[in-house]
C-alpha cells in the first residue's frame, strides 16, 4: 500500500486462505498435481507458531468476522490444486460482504500454471487476464 493511500485492488492466484486444510479440495488433490497436502503441511508448519495461529484471520482470512471493507478481489482458482475450494469460499464470502469480487476458475488447470506458459496453454490468457483487471483498477484509482 502507498503511504497515505487506501488498498484498490486484489488479485490472488490460487490463494491460500485457510490454514486449517479442512476444505475437500485438500482431499480431493491430496497427492498427484503438483501442489500437494503434505506440501502445505511442511508450509503451514515453517509459517504458523503453532495450532492457535490457524483461527487468526492474518494467516487465515477466509475466517475473518468481517470482510466488507477489504479491496476489490480478482480471485483466480485452478480446478486440480488443493487450495481450490478455499479459494472460492472466500470469493463468495467477499461477494456476501458487499466486495467487489472476480472469480475466474480454469477447471484444467494445477496449481502454477500461470508460470507455465512455455507449456500450458491457459497461462498466457489468465495472465492477460489479470493484467487486466489490475489496469482497470489502478486507471479508476
Amino acid at each position: 500500500m502507498i503511504e497515505g493511500r487506501h488498498a484498490f485492488a486484489q488479485a490472488l492466484l490460487y490463494p491460500a486462505v485457510d490454514c486449517s486444510m479442512t476444505h475437500p479440495s485438500h482431499e480431493r488433490f491430496a497427492e498427484g498435481y503438483l501442489l500437494t497436502r503434505p506440501a502445505m503441511r511442511w508450509f503451514y508448519g515453517h509459517y504458523l507458531r503453532g495450532s492457535a495461529d490457524v483461527e487468526n484471520w492474518r494467516a487465515s482470512p477466509l475466517r475473518a468476522a468481517d470482510l466488507s471493507g477489504v479491496a476489490p478481489a480478482l480471485v483466480l482458482t485452478a480446478g486440480n490444486d488443493v487450495l481450490c475450494d478455499e479459494g472460492a469460499a472466500y470469493a463468495y464470502r467477499l461477494q456476501q460482504q458487499g466486495v467487489p469480487v472476480q472469480l475466474r476458475h480454469f477447471p484444467d488447470q494445477i496449481h502454477g500454471f500461470l508460470t507455465m506458459g512455455k507449456i500450458v496453454r491457459a497461462a498466457e490468457p489468465a495472465l492477460d487476464e489479470v493484467a487486466a483487471a489490475l489496469r482497470t483498477a489502478w486507471e479508476a484509482a
